[in-house]
């Protein structure tokens, strides 16, 4: 097994390379936009960090390489190591040429689980990132801070995250009924919420998704997880990583653990879960 420091180095080298990538590519003319055939956009950008990453990834042949970008993409079965990535979280808003994209990049131990989390704002210069047992830090501009879990708030003063593209109304419903003021509610885009718990501007996020990829949670639940947080199901229930869809599963649950148990009640009295 790879001491989780060097697997830590290699996943802050990569996710720096891909920031260079996206800061080329970010409002170049040059950059095409294709459509996948699940409808959603990919760029130059995300395919030339895939290809960054798969000649990284050559370095360590025991750790399977589970990228969004990447095909065809390996199984996740028990008793095996993954890096799991995902090259350019919001590639709709770097199409569009605004904020709110990043590099996410997990190591997953078969034995310890999420024990690395790295995440890289390129347009911010903000590196987060993990190690299991051994801390969580915020990197911006050069200068690293060794963060310390957020204070325990009050029910009644918990900030709550609304996703900023979602034009619906379930999640202002949903917070009406739990009681929770709009001057509780804030919008960061995408993967930048990860910036906000880290910085305790941010308290709880309700995803009322059947589904998130691998992907787009293994670096942020890594992450998370090490400064205090948890990243459950929303009947409770840890989330695993897994290639399986549920589509019965009523969402996802980000809290500090101290909450965890009241938020489940609380939004189980509104969603089915």
């Amino acid at each position: 097994m790879h001491p989780f420091e060097t697997i830590l180095a290699h996943l802050r080298e990569q996710a720096l390379e891909a920031g260079d990538i996206m800061r080329h590519f970010f409002r170049n003319p040059s950059c095409k936009v294709y459509l996948k055939p699940d409808g959603s956009k990919v760029t130059d950008a995300d395919l030339t960090v895939s290809k960054m990453l798969l000649k990284r990834a050559a370095a360590f042949p025991d750790i399977l390489l589970y990228s969004e970008e990447t095909n065809p993409k390996p199984r996740i079965k028990p008793g095996k190591n993954y890096f799991v990535i995902d090259e350019l979280d919001g590639t709709a808003y770097f199409a569009d040429g605004v904020t709110g994209f990043a590099h996410l990049a997990a190591y997953y131990d078969a034995e310890e689980g999420f024990a690395n989390g790295v995440l890289y704002y390129p347009l911010e210069d903000v590196l987060l990132y993990a190690v299991k047992g051994q801390g969580a830090f915020l990197e911006r501009g050069g200068e690293r801070i060794r963060l310390e879990t957020p204070p325990a708030r009050d029910w009644h003063e918990l900030r709550f995250f609304h996703p900023l593209r979602y034009l619906g109304d379930k999640y202002k419903v949903l917070f009406d009924k739990m009681g929770i003021t709009e001057s509780r509610v804030f919008y960061p885009a995408g993967i930048l919420r990860a910036i906000e718990f880290a910085e305790g501007k941010l308290d709880a996020a309700v995803l009322l998704y059947p589904y998130i990829s691998p992907w787009d949670l293994a670096a942020e639940k890594a992450f998370l997880q090490e400064l205090g947080f948890v990243y459950c199901y929303l009947n409770g229930q840890d989330v695993p990583l897994t290639d399986n869809r549920n589509n019965n599963n009523a969402g996802y649950l980000i809290c500090p653990k101290a909450q965890q148990g009241l938020l489940i009640t609380e939004v189980g009295k509104y969603v089915a879960l």
